[in-house]
């Protein structure tokens, strides 16, 4: 467990990797199953959803479209939150 101010920089290190490879990212590539990259995101979703499980389940909630199957990952980081947070 990192201490918030850690967690803080790691998630905006994150993005900051997202966001300057943006232009290199394609419709596919959020499509496709990636394990590696695609785990690592869902567990730091989890993780941060065992302090902020609202805030986490109203964004993972909103991957959720009616007509549309969700994305493997979407349904696994839904499950592994309600596992982390079950009491």
């Amino acid at each position: 467990q990192l201490a918030y101010p850690h967690r803080v920089i790691i998630l905006k290190a994150m993005e900051t990797v997202v966001r300057n490879s943006i232009s290199l990212l394609d419709k596919s590539t959020a499509k496709e199953v990636v394990r590696d990259w695609q785990q690592a995101a869902s567990s730091v979703l989890v993780a941060v959803g065992q302090r902020f499980i609202n805030k986490v389940m109203e964004e993972v909630l909103t991957k959720f479209q009616p007509g549309i199957l969700p994305h493997y990952f979407v349904m696994e980081t839904f499950a592994n939150l309600a596992v982390s947070n079950g009491e």
